[in-house]
């Protein structure tokens, strides 16, 4: 650094010699050239002689210089204070005088022939007006198609709680259809039915669709009924989606009244206790009758009982009468001659064993061959032993279940010893001494039947 500062002085000093032994010669001002004048002769040129040339000077010694003391640093110098300008006085505002109101225009009378002029109508940049109807009702025309919202039956104030009835009234081309969205939203409402549409009318050479909803009021002050999304579809199958404008409902307060509403101090309890005589005197003559009615109702049924055990009641039939009845039947039906033993067969078994329950008194059509046997044995029978029923039994057994063909001389004879058996067994009127259990046979005359016969021929 110290080396470098030395040359540089030394440059200096020597280029300020330099400039001392050669001057820079005074510029001239340029001044106005004179005027032209005439030329003079020509004289011979002088000779010049060349001067001669001045000796070099000698390079003066440069010895180095001291260096510089380095410059103290200067003192920060204080900042002025700047004193605050006292702020100006405010001007007083000058005193203006009120204007004169002007006087009001008396309005120009409308003759009769002229019409009111109509509400402005708002057009959208893209070519659908809307317009108001009236307080609840709006109207959008989009080209071709044109939509009415409105509210159906609505009161004068609506409060919370009330169903609106909205409806939108389409009116479009011949051939156009128009469907509503499947479930729109309608908060701040509740919706309470799904949208319903009709039968499009033709008015005007125009179609119109109609479409309702039934909205429920949740909340009070002034509520926007939202758009509801309407798709049309053009004659030329082409959908387009529009929605129906929307509707500003006022919902009055219940307390419309009271900016500080409140609950009434409470009176007390009320009594609720009210004799009806009404119902009373209504009860007791109900209860009157019915109790009337009950007592008669049992005096009657027990007047027809003693009525009707007074009359005597015929007998019943003897079991051998029915037996034999059904025997003799069986006989002329002829179905020994066409073959049908079989058929033949189960009807004489059938009525022998019912003639066996009746005439001894017990369930004989239930029981099978060897119980019914069985049962026999406990009875007193002389006329025939177990050995006969047995057998008679057995050989209608062979026809019904065995598929045995039998002769028609056989089917005679089982129906005549089925006849004889009932004939031999029957019951006959009771002697003043019983000594003998054997069955002789019956009487010409009247015959007796037993309690448990009775029962069981009945």
């Amino acid at each position: 650094m110290f080396r470098t500062i030395v040359v540089c002085m030394a440059i200096v000093i020597a280029a300020s010699v330099s400039w001392a032994q050669n001057p820079v010669p005074p510029t001239l001002d340029p001044k106005p050239a004179p005027k032209p004048t005439p030329a003079p002769k020509p004289t011979p040129a002088p000779t010049l002689k060349p001067a001669p040339a001045p000796k070099p000077a000698p390079a003066p010694t440069l010895k180095p210089a001291p260096a510089p003391k380095p410059a103290p640093a200067p003192k920060p110098t204080p900042a002025p204070t700047l004193k605050p300008t006292p702020a100006p006085k405010p001007m007083p505002a000058p005193k203006l005088k009120p204007a004169p109101a002007p006087k009001p225009t008396p309005a120009p009378k409308l003759s009769p022939t002229l019409k009111p002029t109509p509400a402005p109508k708002r057009t959208h940049k893209s070519g659908r007006r809307l317009e108001r109807l009236g307080p609840l009702a709006m109207r959008l025309t989009d080209g071709d198609v044109t939509i009415e919202t409105r509210i159906v039956g609505a009161p004068d104030k609506i409060h919370v709680g009330t169903v609106l009835h909205w409806v939108a009234v389409v009116s479009t081309p011949l051939g156009y259809e128009v469907k509503p969205h499947r479930d729109p939203a309608v908060e701040p409402f509740r919706r309470m039915s799904a949208p319903r549409t009709t039968e499009p009318k033709t008015v005007g050479g125009r179609l119109e669709h109609r479409i309702a909803i039934d909205l429920l009021v949740l909340r009070n002050g002034q509520r926007v009924i939202p758009q509801i999304p309407l798709y049309v579809t053009t004659d030329k199958q082409r959908i387009l989606g529009l929605n129906a404008p929307a509707l500003r409902v006022k919902i009055a307060r219940l307390l419309a009244h009271e900016n500080n509403p409140s609950l009434k101090p409470s009176r007390g309890p009320v009594s609720i206790q009210h004799r009806n005589w009404t119902l009373i005197w209504s009860l007791v003559v109900g209860g009157s009758l019915l109790l009337g009615g009950l007592i008669a109702f049992v005096i009657a049924r027990l007047l027809a009982r003693s009525r009707r055990a007074e009359i005597p009641l015929p007998p019943p039939r003897p079991a051998h009468e029915i037996a034999l009845e059904k025997l003799e039947t069986i006989r002329r039906d002829g179905l020994i001659a066409r073959g049908e033993f079989e058929v033949f067969s189960l009807r004489v078994s059938e009525t022998f064993r019912e003639y066996l329950g009746n005439r001894f008194g017990f369930e004989s059509l239930e029981m099978t061959t060897s119980e019914l046997i069985e049962e026999l044995g406990r009875y007193p029978i002389s006329a025939f032993p177990l050995v006969h029923f047995e057998t008679f039994l057995h050989q209608c057994d062979l026809v019904k279940f065995a598929k045995v063909v039998p002769s028609v001389g056989e089917m005679e004879e089982l129906l005549r010893v089925a006849q004889e058996t009932v004939v031999r067994t029957m019951r006959v009127a009771e002697a003043p001494s019983r000594s003998d259990a054997t069955l002789p046979p019956p009487p010409s005359g009247n015959e007796g039947a037993a309690p448990r016969e009775q029962g069981a021929g009945r």
